[in-house]
């Protein structure tokens, strides 16, 4: 039952990641608004403070829930009961379905703010060339940190259904 843990622990460290990623661009926005008055930081700012206050809740949830999945899918695990381990197995489906609609949603972001930096270019337009740096830099993170937890959910979910399928 290692795998488990050892997915719960990188489910763990990468929800930190969120966090931490999460404060940076919240703080990143507060300086934005507070010391830089151009009207492109503006927009770049308004884009990470409201994904910056995403990627912390996400970030907590995940974290304040890890323990508790990991007592519960071990429990599953060592027992004879299938139900639960079907129940685990059809939760991560969903997760590993939720981690690919994210990736395709960034990669939208991605390119609608390389459009806005490509096609803003008068200067009354620096709000809504900011608003597309800032996407398109968050998108590029977030892209990268749910590839990350896509790849270890989809190696997670192989084995349950490699562990379950020999137990039965």
């Amino acid at each position: 039952m290692q795998f488990i843990e050892e997915y719960f622990t990188q489910e763990k460290n990468l929800s930190i990641l969120f966090i931490v990623c999460g404060i940076i661009s919240i703080v990143i926005a507060a300086l934005f608004f507070a010391i830089i008055k151009y009207t492109l930081y503006k927009g770049v700012a308004i884009i990470f403070f409201i994904l910056g206050l995403i990627q912390l809740s996400v970030g907590n949830f995940v974290f304040s829930q890890t323990n508790s999945n990991i007592t519960r899918v071990t429990s599953a695990f060592t027992s004879q009961n299938n139900f639960d381990k079907n129940v685990e197995i059809e939760r991560m489906r969903h997760v590993v379905l939720n981690l690919s609609i994210f990736r395709f949603s960034e990669i939208i972001f991605l390119l609608i703010g390389i459009g806005l930096i490509i096609f803003c270019k008068r200067p009354t337009q620096q709000f809504w060339k900011g608003i597309g740096l800032g996407l398109a830099i968050q998108a590029c993170l977030l892209f990268t940190l749910d590839f990350i937890a896509h790849r270890n959910a989809e190696v997670y979910l192989n084995a349950l259904i490699k562990i379950t399928s020999g137990n039965t």
